[in-house]
């Protein structure tokens, strides 16, 4: 089992691994030389000119940051369309036509952008059919039932709504 990345998303862009074989968390430092405003949020990149890297991004920022493991330092990632918002949250789509890209949800808003890694870029993804992405926001796989390839997106906040995301 590998380490997991995982960015503070305080006002500053530090960052830690987690070792779950040893139990215990790292202190890496900053590394994306940012001002970072409330949420941020990191996922693997599993194939294209990037695989093996986390792409970062943060609170209130459109810029991002990838990780390189290996020589353990950041460079400078693909901008974002739209600046990240309270409940900024990310799931890999695994089948249908945008299978290996990543949907990211902006947050604050009913925005979403898919992270395409053969190309390194963002381009719009689809808008959340109900409400918007605010605080506490999560998702899901259905693994099963109904809706067996969907994914379902809480809203978080004092929202009681559920957007579902099928491939």
């Amino acid at each position: 089992m590998g380490k997991y990345f995982i960015a503070h998303g305080s006002a500053n862009s530090d960052a830690s691994f987690y070792d779950p074989t040893l139990n215990n968390l790292t202190y890496i430092g900053a590394g994306a030389s940012l001002t970072v405003n409330g949420d941020s949020k990191s996922f693997y990149i599993t194939s294209g000119i990037h695989a093996g890297k986390n792409l970062n991004y943060y609170g209130g920022n459109t810029a991002t940051r990838l990780y390189d493991h290996t020589a353990a330092s950041n460079s400078i990632g693909p901008n974002l369309p739209g600046s990240i918002g309270p409940g900024s949250n990310n799931f890999p789509i695994t089948t249908g036509a945008n299978a290996g890209k990543t949907l990211i949800l902006q947050g604050g808003t009913n925005v979403s952008y898919l992270y395409d890694p053969t190309t390194n870029t963002f381009i719009a993804g689809p808008t959340l059919a109900s409400g918007t992405i605010s605080g506490d926001s999560h998702n899901f796989p259905a693994n099963g039932g109904l809706y067996p390839t969907a994914t379902y997106v809480v809203n978080g906040g004092a929202a009681s709504t559920i957007n579902i995301y099928f491939p």
